[in-house]
């Protein structure tokens, strides 16, 4: 069945080596299976212990099964996508604690035509969501969850979208809930 699914661009994190179980550095194993350039990333229900994720693939979606948590063991970005028509669907990133110790955003988008359905980010110590590329979305928010920082300062905005100087237009939010009164959703140059 495994090879069945890698031939039609399906591909299964646990069957690269993640475990899921909320103590494991999941990272190689996650990477590894986003490396086969596979279309369809599936997280089967866990909590995946990782970091410093990149992605750079078109059109790659990544998909939860069910209850699906990655989350932050060590400074910088949980999941970093350069790719065009990126998309993940019911994963909730969260950042180490309510009071997180590891510093940067949890995920950030750089291509077009990127988003997120049914998923959310909380406990950032910088940005929830950071999205540089043009018609970025994010509807609805996953498992009850939130988009969230733990910067309180007026510059801590749980999600932000564009990049100074560049028009990025076009960009879609819907049935999000984000949680910094001071803050909230920072859009830069999106028209």
């Amino acid at each position: 069945v495994g090879e069945l699914a890698e031939s039609i661009g399906i591909v299964n994190v646990k069957n690269y080596g993640a475990v899921g179980d909320g103590v494991t550095d999941d990272t190689a194993a996650i990477q590894a299976a986003i490396d086969t350039t596979a279309t369809n990333i599936v997280f089967p229900p866990g909590t995946y212990q990782c970091s410093g994720l990149t992605q750079s693939v078109d059109a790659q979606h990544f998909i939860g099964i069910g209850s699906v948590v990655l989350r932050k063991n060590a400074n910088g970005v949980i999941f970093a996508s350069t790719g065009d028509g990126v998309e993940v669907h019911s994963i909730n990133f969260r950042g180490d604690a309510a009071s997180p110790t590891f510093t940067g955003d949890n995920v950030t988008f750089a291509g077009d035509n990127c988003g997120m359905l049914n998923c959310s980010s909380q406990w950032a110590k910088n940005r929830a969501v950071k999205a540089t590329g043009g018609h970025f979305w994010i509807i609805g928010t996953g498992q009850g969850s939130v988009y969230q920082t733990a910067d309180a300062t007026a510059t801590g905005f749980d999600i932000e979208l564009g990049i100074s100087g560049t028009a990025t237009l076009y960009d879609e939010l819907h049935g999000i809930y984000t949680s910094q009164s001071t803050g909230g959703i920072l859009a830069i140059d999106v028209g």
